[in-house]
């Protein structure tokens, strides 16, 4: 599950990266697409962490890794 979501936030989210940061740094204007960037960012680097602190054995209470950002992105680029 890893590997598809780091497939899924560095090669598919990564058109939203670039038009995210343009909008907001030409227009200055919050748009759709910064905030489909923030809501996969968030959920990537939250599994992320989880994952992490499950392997050095620091337990969190969460089972799901990596599901929501997949999730989050497949439901966006199905709706374009």
């Amino acid at each position: 599950m890893l590997a598809l979501a780091i497939i899924m936030q560095f090669v598919i989210v990564d058109s939203f990266y670039l038009s995210a940061l343009r909008a907001l740094i030409f227009t200055h204007v919050i748009e759709m697409n910064l905030l489909i960037v923030l809501s996969t960012s968030t959920a990537y680097i939250f599994s992320l962490i989880s994952f992490t602190s499950q392997m050095i054995e620091h337990l969190l209470l969460t089972e799901e890794f990596f599901k929501i950002s997949t999730l989050l992105v497949t439901l966006i680029m199905l709706e374009q």
